[in-house]
């Protein structure tokens, strides 16, 4: 499963970002009745996926494999026996949030490392800042199962909100457009709120210094006569 120089080791991150968009894109064009189950399915791809970012080490890929087993199983039990506890619920989207949040730190690690700017170390950013955008989300409809009507104030054209409603809250909130039509009226959502939108930012600022300092420093090994100019 880990062998090296295979498909989905050697495009696993194109393939990761394929995935994220699809489950960004994608249910806005399915009809209501099977957005749920769309979302389910586009969502256990990209923690299938997961997996492959972490073939580096074996020890690592092993452990991440069973993770990822395991909250995709939990995932498919909520979908399947929609069970009637709210903690199954919360139990699910705490799972998303760790797991998602080792997938971008691994991430950010593999981009400080490389010495070069690629297509890949590109695509590991915009990754990042997308997986960042799912967690948020996560976060923001966890509250809303721990506060049921307490933590936002949705619009009444969400009558059932799902997991991409609350992602489409998470990234207006990221970008700091602030539509409004999601509005956090707890404390805690409020804390989520500000917090999603400054670390955003900073995000685009970092990896923009980041990205740059590696064009920079290939510029020079190039040409080490330019440092004496």
């Amino acid at each position: 499963m880990f062998l090296k120089n295979s498909f989905l080791q050697k495009y696993r991150f194109k393939l990761l970002l394929a995935f994220i968009l699809i489950y960004l894109i994608f249910p806005a064009f399915i009809t209501s009745g099977i957005d749920n189950l769309i979302i389910v399915i586009t969502l256990s791809f990209i923690l299938i996926q997961s997996i492959w970012v972490f073939t580096g080490k074996r020890r690592n890929a092993y452990i991440v494999t069973v993770a990822a087993m395991l909250v995709l199983g939990i995932t498919w039990f909520s979908e399947i026996f929609d069970p009637s506890s709210p903690g199954v619920k919360i139990f699910q989207l705490g799972t998303y949030v760790l797991f998602f949040a080792f997938v971008m730190v691994a991430l950010f690690r593999f981009l400080i490392k490389t010495k070069v700017v690629t297509v890949d170390s590109i695509i590991i950013a915009a990754s990042i800042y997308c997986i960042f955008g799912i967690i948020g989300g996560s976060l923001s409809m966890l509250l809303n199962n721990i506060f049921p009507g307490l933590a936002y104030s949705l619009p009444e054209s969400i009558k059932d909100p799902n997991l991409l409603d609350f992602t489409y809250y998470s990234f207006v909130t990221l970008t700091t457009l602030g539509y409004g039509d999601i509005t956090p009226i707890r404390q805690e959502s409020q804390t989520l709120g500000y917090l999603l939108a400054v670390v955003g930012q900073f995000y685009i600022a970092i990896i923009v210094a980041i990205l740059v300092s590696k064009l920079v420093t290939k510029d020079t090994q190039a040409n080490p006569e330019s440092e004496n100019q």
